[in-house]
């Protein structure tokens, strides 16, 4: 059964003209007239990627937290500042 399956692929390759194992080029390697050119319709791309929003989201967030619960603990009187 092996060998059957590696005849079928012996002749398959000998029909295509690419050589197995190799990359295939493109057909024209000095077309350039797409490379750099802005894509179709509106487009805005943030700096950076969605790790890097994910982060901050979270550093600001965790920060506004960690303030207001400060904040209540203050109004509700359990810290004091040497109020003698």
């Amino acid at each position: 059964m092996g060998s059957q399956i590696l005849e079928l692929l012996k002749e398959s390759d000998k029909k295509s003209n690419r050589i197995p194992g190799l990359p295939e080029a493109s057909t024209n390697m000095l077309d350039d007239s797409k490379r750099g050119m802005p894509k179709k319709g509106l487009t805005f791309d943030l700096p950076g990627s969605a790790d890097i929003l994910f982060i901050a989201f979270s550093f600001v967030f965790i920060s506004t937290v960690m303030f207001a619960t400060t904040f209540v603990v203050w109004k509700l009187g359990a810290i004091h500042f040497n109020e003698n």
